[in-house]
């Protein structure tokens, strides 16, 4: 008997905190009238009392009160379909142009090697390095820390103050944000879609990649000379040599 009680007590609770969450506030002088005048459909709560005619899909008539249990409601018609349409029409024209942008900033020949010269000693730029080959499946880019490759970026005409990446393809070669956003679009997707920010002008773009370079020092460190690649990364460099790398060691008798 005494679960009985309880569980109609919580019964009422439940039907009354539905209730009360069912009805429309009012704010101000607008009226519960107002309402129905402006076209707003409702749907009923489902354990609160209904009026005849205030159903699912319909508009209760006008007159009717707040306490009918009726909730402001959009109803799931033509303007949701219509609104779910755009929206995916939207994305896939977004993807469509991203994808066509990613591919005008790769180079056109589809087998040129694209090198990408950096900092050495930069912390950044090391981090910055690893996720490329990280996420570049097909081997597209070859790293070479500048230090290392002073002699490419004089024969280029490239900074070689180590203020800037360089990123080499064939006969041309691009510095500041352009460099590493066309490194970017080099990755696999969906990283390769971080490259859309080409759109940005270029102004915008470099004085950030200036300041973020200027500072590179003091807010991600650098180390005392340039990293030795090792593993899988090494395989990457400009000047790997695979068959220095299979020579016999004097000494031990063993490949090095």
């Amino acid at each position: 008997m005494h679960d009985t009680g309880m569980a109609c007590l919580f019964h009422k609770l439940g039907r009354f905190a539905l209730e009360r969450s069912c009805v429309v506030e009012r704010s101000g002088e607008r009226k519960e009238e107002d309402w129905h005048r402006e076209g707003h459909r409702r749907k009923p709560c489902l354990l609160a009392p209904r009026k005849k005619g205030c159903s699912l899909f319909r508009r209760p008539p006008c007159g009717g009160s707040a306490t009918s249990g009726c909730a402001l409601a959009a109803p799931f018609g033509v303007s949701s379909i219509m609104g779910l349409l755009r929206t995916f029409v939207v994305g896939n024209l977004f993807a469509l142009g991203a994808y066509q942008l990613v591919d005008m900033l790769r180079p056109d020949d589809k087998g040129a090697e694209s090198w990408l010269l950096f900092d050495g000693v930069c912390n950044l730029c090391d981090g910055f390095s690893h996720f490329v080959a990280d996420h570049d499946a097909l081997r597209r880019v070859k790293f070479g820390a500048q230090q290392t490759h002073m002699d490419i970026l004089e024969r280029i005409g490239a900074p070689t103050d180590l203020s800037t990446l360089v990123l080499v393809q064939g006969n041309a070669h691009y510095t500041h944000s352009a460099a590493a956003l066309r490194t970017m679009a080099l990755l696999d997707w969906p990283w390769a879609v971080l490259s859309v920010g080409i759109i940005v002008p270029s102004p915008i773009r470099d004085m950030v990649y200036r300041l973020v370079a200027r500072h590179r020092y003091q807010i991600f460190g650098k180390a005392e000379e340039c990293r030795v690649p090792s593993g899988d990364f090494r395989t990457r460099f400009i000047d790997y040599n695979p068959a220095a790398e299979a020579q016999p060691d004097p000494i031990s008798g063993m490949a090095k």
